[in-house]
């Protein structure tokens, strides 16, 4: 499964763009896909509809993940940028980028 976005040009010339999940699948040796239209991706997006299904999916998920606002940085180093993820997986780590790049 996977998500895909598209776009849709009104005769106005504005564009409207519509969030799936898409689901692949064989079926007699030809590969198939079922689009499910989670809705307009604006609305989506404005409503924090798309925060609260990631939320509900981590509850299923077998790994850890984080929220990007727990990320900060701390230093650079000289081989490139790095963020700096204190105490959230209970021990530090670095990698990513700096405030700077953002």
């Amino acid at each position: 499964m996977f998500l895909r976005t598209k776009t849709f040009t009104n005769r106005d010339g504005r564009k409207r763009t519509y969030l799936y999940l898409v689901h692949s699948y064989k079926q007699k040796g030809k590969v198939k896909q079922k689009n499910y239209l989670l809705g307009r991706l604006q609305h989506l997006q404005k409503k924090g509809m798309i925060d609260r299904m990631i939320k509900a999916l981590l509850s299923f998920s077998k790994q850890r993940w984080i929220n990007q606002q727990e990320l900060f940085c701390r230093r650079r180093k000289r081989a490139g940028s790095c963020i700096h993820i204190q105490e959230t997986l209970g021990k530090s780590r670095t990698w990513g980028t700096t405030e700077e790049d953002r």
